[in-house]
């Protein structure tokens, strides 16, 4: 059976195990509160069987650090990203074998960034020059019309 379904997004699903029916679920929103919801038996058997290796992939594509880089800087990031999924998910293990309820995966990317910069913020000092005064020069600042559009006075061409 292949199942495509609308949640948030088109979700396809292959299977050869359930049927095309629907079951009633509550879906937890960020506000706390929970709402009533039919979704495909097969959804709901894939997330309740589901691996490490899905939650991995699940984690990591909710915030993703990779840019355009030099391989070994991606390499790096791809590493530091999985490690801190992975600590992630040995955390959620640790707070469930414990009966306690575990951060959410944003609130534990912010928790653990704050203790990995610690005292290395430096507070800006800023001058208090006015920045506006020198760069006006006293005149009046009018844009020039035309496909190369720029301060009249800023301007270097005539």
């Amino acid at each position: 059976m292949l199942l495509a379904w609308r949640d948030k997004r088109i979700v396809t699903l292959l299977s050869n195990w359930h049927n095309a029916g629907m079951i009633t679920t509550n879906r937890f929103i960020r506000c706390g509160t929970n709402e009533v919801i039919e979704k495909p038996s097969v959804a709901v058997g894939y997330t309740k069987s589901m691996g490490g290796v899905d939650r991995a992939d699940q984690y990591a594509s909710s915030y993703c650090v990779l840019r355009m880089s030099l391989k070994w800087r991606k390499l790096f990031f791809w590493g530091m990203k999985m490690s801190i999924i992975n600590s992630y998910i040995l955390y959620k293990t640790v707070q469930h074998n414990k009966n306690e309820k575990a951060l959410t995966h944003l609130k534990y990317r912010k928790i653990l960034v704050d203790q990995l910069v610690g005292d290395f913020r430096q507070e800006r000092t800023r001058v208090c020059t006015s920045i506006s005064e020198i760069r006006l020069n006293g005149k009046l600042h009018i844009m020039r019309k035309g496909p190369k559009r720029d301060c009249v006075v800023c301007s270097t061409r005539k």
